[in-house]
């Protein structure tokens, strides 16, 4: 998600500027610096120069869009970090986003809450749709 809404890529795809609404971040890696020096860069190869320009969360939209953000409360602090640093970040440049509480989910069944009508992330991630 984090990618998808942040600036610039646009021109390229002949898409306006505006072309994504809104986003849903769930157990984001939005801050890829942290992988660098793990076993994890041996199949990703990335190199210093491309760290910032690959985290969503130094390349925030510019554009009026909203988010939804959670993380499995079951999660590892790693996740739940960046999901909090990320929501900081959205806070400091007065991008609009609603944080949900899943305090029973993990990384793997996070998504499947979408699969319930009732859950407080498909309300919110309806919500989010209909403001659009």
């Amino acid at each position: 998600m984090g990618m998808s809404i942040a600036p610039g890529w646009q021109a390229s795809y002949a898409v306006p500027v505006d072309v994504v609404k809104g986003g849903l971040g769930l157990s984001g890696l939005y801050d890829i610096q942290p992988l660098f020096n793990t076993k994890v860069n041996g199949w990703l190869r990335m190199h210093p120069e491309q760290l910032r320009s690959l985290s969503p969360i130094f390349m925030l939209p510019d554009q009026d869009i909203s988010l939804v953000l959670a993380v499995g409360g079951m999660e590892t602090d790693g996740f739940k970090n960046q999901t909090a640093a990320y929501e900081a970040a959205c806070a400091a440049a007065n991008v609009k986003y609603m944080r949900v509480q899943t305090p029973h989910c993990n990384h793997f069944n996070l998504l499947c809450e979408l699969a319930k009508a009732d859950s407080p992330l498909t309300h919110a991630t309806l919500q989010m749709i209909h403001q659009r």
